[in-house]
């Protein structure tokens, strides 16, 4: 009897360990241009992209003033401690994530999949905003209940 619960123990922790390396992944660390004011996306498994960057162990995504990413990397699902920084030469600063009444720069972390019909391709994203609090809730308020964000810089005086 003693050898038959040892044997589920161990199967049973062997299963927990598995379960627990395969709920990580990589982190990514995000560089957005100082001053930057909108959405941001990273589109991966694109055919012809280049692969993603790593750094010190991160996924490294650098964006542009445009605010989108395309690389032929697949996306990683996943527990990961991802970093954001605003850069400006080569210097950075962190960036905090967005807590509601409590400040941040980074909103709306999600990931999900877009479809193109006319290549026939389906390629995973992660979008996140960037940008005080009172900018993330009128982009939001402006945006809708279903509408798809525009990816790029706010212009100022002009809808998100």
């Amino acid at each position: 009897m003693k050898k038959i619960v040892s044997i589920f123990l161990t199967v049973g922790l062997g299963i927990v360990i598995a379960q627990c390396e395969t709920s990580s992944r990589r982190p990514s660390r995000f560089l957005i241009p100082q001053g930057y004011v909108g959405w941001v996306q990273v589109d991966f498994g694109v055919k012809g992209a280049p692969p993603a960057q790593t750094d010190e162990g991160f996924h490294l995504f650098k964006f542009s003033a445009d605010g989108r990413i395309v690389t032929s990397s697949d996306i990683e699902f996943g527990k990961a401690m991802n970093e954001y920084y605003c850069y400006a030469d080569d210097r950075r600063q962190k960036l905090s994530l967005g807590e509601e009444d409590r400040g941040g720069m980074i909103w709306a972390h999600t990931t999900g999949t877009t479809e193109d019909t006319k290549n026939n391709s389906r390629n995973n994203f992660e979008r996140f905003f960037v940008g005080s609090e009172a900018e993330y809730r009128l982009a939001e308020r402006e945006l809708g209940p279903t509408a798809e964000p525009s990816l790029g810089p706010v212009q100022k005086g002009t809808p998100h």
